[in-house]
């Protein structure tokens, strides 16, 4: 047995693509495919980290949260340290102005 099938029972096509429709890889949020098991039976698995029934898996929407917190947190982290950084670490692009843009086009 390989890494993809070692430990697995699998799931329905109908469950298995649901899963790979709404979940990733809990391990490393990667995506999940689906592969045969037999003619019933088909696997999920992240192509890093093996079976899902190994490495897990968590809602893709529970990914986006995650990251929405830590960039909110980042944001927050690098205006509290404006005091000891007087120069933004990490620049925010200025929005230019429609007027702006249609100069540097040459209009």
């Amino acid at each position: 047995m390989n890494k993809a099938t070692e430990h697995q029972e699998g799931f329905t096509y109908a469950e298995a693509e649901e899963i790979v429709r709404d979940y990733v890889c809990a391990s490393c949020q990667g995506i999940l495919t689906i592969h045969c098991i037999d003619f019933n039976t088909a696997g999920v698995a992240c192509r890093e980290c093996g079976p899902v029934e190994l490495a897990g898996r968590v809602t893709k929407r529970t990914v986006a949260l995650e990251a929405e917190r830590a960039k909110l947190q980042f944001d927050e982290v690098v205006k509290n340290l404006a005091d000891l950084f007087p120069e933004p670490a990490f620049p925010r692009k200025q929005k230019k102005t429609e007027r702006e843009i249609l100069k540097e086009l040459g209009f």
